[in-house]
């Protein structure tokens, strides 16, 4: 089974936007566009319209070179637009056995008891290291049996206006955003 992808990079020099189609864990580049920024000063949109263009302008150089036509893409952000912070959260496991909802929940702990601004979406929360019933750097805890499992994560976020900003960047390029990275 294969699936077709379009990625945007958008920098403050240039726009580049990738199609490829992967395949059985490989990545084949079907197409590229690159175009001068517009509209963007330290990654930053400043200017909608002129950002749009040149987003729509790598897009179409992309689509016209594989011959596709994807309408949803993956974009990523730059780091004028990102902060991290790290946390930690506690859960105890009732059944004592681990599975991928004790995972999901210390997760949702370490999130929650992060001091996220109002002014910022979360894009990412990045586990870096689990502890199991005090055991550390624990890679997978997946079906280990414990009473107690902790998370250390980094959480990555952004800027609600500038987030918003850069969606309508994109989707005034005629293209629908799977997800940022």
């Amino acid at each position: 089974m294969s699936d077709t992808i379009l990625a945007i990079d958008i920098g403050s020099t240039k726009i580049c936007a990738i199609i490829a189609e992967i395949e059985d864990s490989k990545v084949h580049i079907q197409g590229h566009g690159i175009a001068k920024s517009q509209g963007i000063k330290k990654g930053a949109i400043t200017n909608i319209e002129l950002a749009s263009k040149a987003i729509k302008k790598a897009i179409n150089d992309a689509k016209r070179i594989s011959g596709s036509n994807i309408t949803s893409a993956t974009v990523s952000i730059s780091n004028a637009y990102a902060k991290s912070l790290n946390s930690t959260g506690v859960v105890n496991i009732p059944h004592k056995d681990i599975s991928i909802k004790e995972i999901n929940r210390v997760m949702q702990t370490a999130l929650y008891n992060a001091n996220v601004p109002n002014e910022y979406e979360v894009v990412h929360v990045l586990p870096y290291n689990f502890r199991v019933d005090d055991q550390d750097f624990i890679e997978d805890p997946f079906g280990m049996n414990a009473s107690r499992m902790e998370v250390d994560v980094n959480i990555i976020m952004t800027q609600k206006s500038n987030l918003s900003n850069l969606k309508k960047a994109v989707r005034s390029a005629g293209v629908e955003i799977d997800g940022i990275v």
